[in-house]
């Protein structure tokens, strides 16, 4: 299986090399960061939106962002081991990423 990690393929290559059961859920969608020396898979949870008025339009927005993978400098590292804080602020870059 492509690591959809691997440094040799572009987003969306990786993306659809990825073949994990979880990630074709719509409920689960899931999103890559990629920085200069970091590489994030997050995934979450699928909610429905709307305005709350009939008629109005109806989105998915993404709830509840996790780390499912994690590459610093090109290591794999598990995110649990990470102090609180730094998760925290991990999850934070989940804001910048398109969903799937």
């Amino acid at each position: 299986m492509a690591d959809i990690l691997d440094d040799t393929l572009d987003l969306r290559d990786d993306l659809e090399d990825y073949n994990h059961d979880s990630y074709a859920d719509e409920n689960e969608p899931y999103g890559l960061y990629t920085g200069e020396e970091i590489k994030i898979l997050f995934t979450g949870r699928a909610v429905k939106s709307d305005y709350g008025v009939p008629g109005s339009p109806v989105w998915t927005e993404v709830e509840d962002p996790s780390i499912d993978q994690l590459h610093i400098l090109g290591v794999k590292v598990d995110p649990k081991i990470l102090p609180k804080e730094l998760q925290d602020n991990l999850l934070k870059l989940a804001d910048e990423v398109d969903w799937s």
